[in-house]
C-alpha cells in the first residue's frame, strides 16, 4: 500500500485487548463508526487472525511487532503495515522485503535517525506524552524535514489537534479510545467523536 493512503486518514486506532473475541467486536464497531485503519498489537492473542478478518475491509496492520517471525506471521495474515513499539532493523528489511510499510518506534532524535537511514516509511513516536508531546514532535519535525511522525501514546480527543498543529502526519489512538474496559457503546461514541473532530480539522474549521 501507498503511504499517503494511511496519511490520508491520520487516525490510527491501536487495538490491544486481551481477548481475541473483544478485539473483533471493536474493530467491527469502529470499522462501523468509519474508521479505515486498524493496528492490530501482537499482543492480542491469534492476532493473526484479526488481521485476516479486516484486511480484505479496512487498511489493517500488525502493532508490536518485535521480532522477525512476528512480522512474517502479520504479512502472511494480511498486514499491510507493521508497527514496532522500538527500532528493529530486522523488521524494516522485511517489511521493504514484503512490500508492506514499515513503522518503527523511536523515542530520540538519534533513533529517529537511525529508523530514516533504514528507509522507514513512518516514524512512530512513543511513548509521546511522556517525551514532551507535541512540542517534541515540533522539535522532530522542525531538525528531520518530510519525515512521517506517528505519535502515539497519551494521545486524546483533547490533545490530538495539537498534535496535528505540531506537524504529526498520523495518529496512534490506544487506551483513550479502546481498552478492556470500555463497553462497544463507549467505544463507538468515542470513536465517532473523534472522527468527526479529524474530520472538521482536515476540512479547515477553527479548532
Amino acid at each position: 500500500m501507498d503511504i499517503n493512503s494511511l496519511k490520508e486518514n491520520i487516525l490510527v486506532p491501536v487495538i490491544r485487548l486481551k481477548s481475541t473475541e473483544k478485539a473483533i467486536q471493536v474493530c467491527e464497531t469502529l470499522v462501523q463508526a468509519g474508521y479505515r485503519v486498524l493496528e492490530i498489537t501482537f499482543t492480542i492473542p491469534n492476532a493473526e487472525e484479526v488481521i485476516r478478518q479486516f484486511g480484505s475491509k479496512v487498511m489493517t496492520g500488525a502493532g508490536t511487532v518485535l521480532t522477525k517471525e512476528q512480522a512474517r506471521r502479520a504479512v502472511t495474515a494480511g498486514a499491510c503495515f507493521l508497527v514496532s513499539p522500538a527500532l528493529e532493523p530486522d523488521v524494516i528489511n522485511y517489511a521493504h522485503k514484503k512490500k508492506v510499510l514499515a513503522g518503527p518506534g523511536t523515542a530520540t532524535p538519534t533513533e529517529v535517525h537511525t529508523a530514516l537511514k533504514l528507509k522507514a516509511d513512518l516514524v512512530k513516536v512513543f511513548p509521546a506524552s511522556h517525551l514532551g508531546g507535541p512540542d517534541y514532535i515540533r522539535s522532530l519535525k522542525s531538525v528531520f524535514g518530510n519525515i512521517i511522525l506517528m505519535p502515539t501514546g497519551g494521545i486524546t480527543d483533547a490533545n490530538c489537534i495539537d498534535y496535528l498543529k505540531a506537524g504529526a502526519d498520523l495518529l496512534g489512538i490506544g487506551n483513550w479510545l479502546a481498552d478492556d474496559k470500555k463497553s462497544l457503546s463507549e467505544i463507538r461514541e468515542k470513536g465517532v467523536s473523534l472522527l468527526d473532530k479529524i474530520n472538521d480539522y482536515k476540512k479547515g474549521k477553527n479548532l
